[in-house]
């Protein structure tokens, strides 16, 4: 005989379903309940294409007030364009209202959306301007979203109005992409994955309890960011408009300027400036939040960010020595400035690196391949990965030599698990395979060896610029739909692929789990 719960245990379970099933009466009460949604367990696309919607819209506006008051060229498109954008996000705001608990699997294809309807009106807005045509127009728009410093328009014939907007776009890929750390991982990892991916017990968990509280302080930390570099270029000597477009640039680790001379039309101080943005950018948000609370020791220990110094220094160092000819003030600022444009992979240059001997530029190729930290705007295979690899490799030729010995992978003196282990191995095996295809791609458009190497590894890292002869290669549309393409991979495709795989080794392993204590 079945015996029925108590009275106090059966009204609870009432209130939870009914919670769980709450509807929400649109504005003007019961009378048009036949269109009640259900928020709990909701689609969270509809939100996040309202959402682009808007953002887009006002973006777009602000661009085309600057350009009325100042060059009056295009002004009437962007005014256009922003405003109708602005009306249909009006017209669906009812329609995308953010669910109170999104489902799995609602989650990337929302992001994927939201990525792409980005591009979309980004190249609507390129192509209706005057020197831009439609692929010109679609490659600034993937390389805004992605942070990649490819460009195929020349900066100085951009309109305030283009130009804002091309910055703005890499600014706000920037900020969707650590925003999209902080729902993916958590979503489809467990804590335990998170932690390790951006840093045990890190710095996410210390953002607050929930996502939302979370990305609310990462959206103020990065713009805070983006307002100090702003300012110090501003104090440097660079010019108001310069700089804020060039804060924008910096914090997102974008790479796009307002002049065809890059940083080599500035002096020495807006250089140094651009040096400590770039490195703080490629630190991440997310560091610069532990480093403000009561857990700054940490950054000491940090193997991420060891690595980031460390390789950074040795690397600037040896560059400066290869140009010591220059002087050594000038050779110092070259070697600080190339590394940490590598290293955060921003894409900055100060006067080019093809007079970097072969050398300096095979480590500037280790840096960009390397990439900045986890939870950052910047791209690349990860200082975190890289150790864990290392030491995977080692603890691999000792159990060759030694058959019964036993190493633990650790980061920052914590254990590593296996699952993550396995995954980090996954992502190497397809960052060397994706490298190599767009290695061999870049080949057939008229790239040579190292250009083709190097332009590969970073586009795949949103990089942009590379070595060897690439810039002058025979088909040059081929070699930035390359790129981009790569970029885009690097961005949406691989990533969604490692999250994939973790998410299949851990359902495997609950799934073990679970027999074994049956």
């Amino acid at each position: 005989m079945t015996s029925l719960p108590p009275p106090s245990q059966a009204r609870a379970e009432r209130r939870r379903i009914a919670a769980r099933l709450r509807v929400r009466e649109p504005r003007g009460g019961a009378t048009g309940g036949k269109h009640r949604r259900v928020l709990a367990d909701d689609s969270l696309l509809p939100s996040l294409v309202v959402r682009t919607l808007a953002i887009q819209s006002a973006a777009i506006l602000v661009c085309g007030v600057v350009e009325a008051a100042t060059d009056a060229r295009d002004q009437a498109q962007l005014l256009l364009i922003g405003s109708t954008l602005g009306a249909v996000a009006f017209v669906l705001r009812g329609w995308g209202r953010e669910p109170r608990r999104a489902r799995r699997s609602t989650v990337l294809p929302g992001l994927a959306a939201m990525w792409s309807l980005t591009v979309l009106i980004a190249t609507i807005v390129f192509a209706a301007s005057d020197p831009i045509n439609l692929l010109d127009g679609f490659t600034e728009a993937v390389a805004g979203i992605t942070t990649l410093a490819v460009t195929s328009v020349d900066p100085d014939q951009l309109s305030h109005g283009e130009a804002l907007y091309r910055s703005l776009l890499q600014w706000l890929g920037g900020l969707l992409m650590i925003n999209a750390v902080l729902v993916i991982i958590p979503t489809y990892g467990t804590s335990r994955s998170a932690r390790e991916e951006l840093g045990p017990g890190g710095a996410m968990g210390r953002l607050g309890a929930t996502s939302s509280r979370r990305s609310e302080v990462v959206n103020m930390l990065y713009a805070a960011l983006t307002l100090v570099i702003g300012v110090g270029y501003a104090i440097a000597g660079m010019p108001a408009w310069d700089s804020l477009n060039h804060a924008l640039t910096t914090a997102s680790t974008g790479g796009f300027t307002v002049t065809s001379e890059g940083f080599a039309a500035y002096g020495a101080a807006v250089q140094w400036v651009a040096v400590v943005g770039m490195a703080l950018a490629g630190i991440g948000v997310m560091w610069i939040a532990t480093a403000a609370g009561r857990d700054s020791e940490r950054l000491f220990r940090a193997t991420e960010l060891r690595f980031y110094a460390v390789l950074t220094v040795i690397v600037a160092v040896i560059i400066a020595a290869g140009e010591s000819g220059r002087g050594w003030s000038d050779a110092t600022r070259e070697g600080f400035f190339s590394a940490t444009s590598a290293v955060s992979t921003t894409g900055f240059t100060a006067g080019g690196w093809d007079n970097i001997d072969l050398l300096g530029q095979m480590l500037l190729l280790l840096l960009f391949g390397v990439g900045a930290a986890a939870g950052s705007a910047g791209g690349g295979f990860g200082a975190r990965r890289l150790s864990a690899l290392i030491q995977m490799a080692g603890r691999e030729l000792r159990t060759a030599l030694h058959h019964r010995s036993v190493t633990v992978v650790r980061v920052d003196g914590h254990p590593i698990s296996e699952p993550l282990l396995d995954r980090i191995a996954a992502f190497a095996a397809l960052y060397l395979l994706v490298v190599g295809i767009g290695a061999f791609g870049l080949a057939m458009a008229g790239a040579d060896m190292l250009g083709g190497v190097s332009g590969s590894i970073s586009a795949f890292s949103t990089m942009g610029p590379a070595f060897g002869q690439l810039t002058g290669a025979e088909h040059p549309e081929a070699v930035r739909l390359i790129q981009i393409s790569l970029a885009v991979l690097a961005r949406a495709g691989l990533f969604t692929l490692t999250v994939g795989l973790a998410h299949a080794a851990q359902s495997v392993s609950d799934a073990a789990s679970k027999g074994r204590s049956r």
